[in-house]
């Protein structure tokens, strides 16, 4: 707990605010850096770098993907990069919800699990 009187003598007054592991919040929402890859990516290709809105300051996070669309994405964990490793075809389907849990490193780790889309763009193809 920190605490800092007010500095006033005729009216006394601390402000306080406590901190350390038993106010842990969870974190708020994923975010993906873009959204869209090209169809016909090679696999491997990235697609964005996720982050986590989480109050809590200097918190690290880890990524786990629960829902791959397929195993058309997967994720880079050491690096938290989503990547395409699947065919993508903007004729068979624009986009892709991908399902991630974003996981803080408090004392007591809380997450939030979120889908996310990825839209595939068009890229123009020989006739064929």
């Amino acid at each position: 707990m920190k605490c800092q009187s007010s500095g006033q003598w005729s009216i006394p007054r601390a402000e306080c605010a406590v901190s350390g592991p038993e106010n842990n919040k969870a974190p708020n929402k994923i975010l993906l850096s873009s959204s869209s890859v090209a169809e016909n990516s090679p696999s491997g290709t990235v697609v964005g770098k996720l982050s986590t809105i989480d109050e809590d300051e200097g918190q690290k996070h880890s990524y786990k993907m629960t829902d791959s669309a397929g195993n058309l994405f997967d994720l880079d964990n050491t690096t938290s990069i989503v990547i395409a490793i699947g065919h993508l075809d903007y004729e068979s389907q624009l986009r892709h919800i991908i399902r991630l849990t974003s996981t803080d490193d408090g004392s007591t780790p809380l997450s939030v699990t979120q889908d996310l889309v990825i839209y595939v763009t068009n890229v123009n193809e020989p006739p064929g």
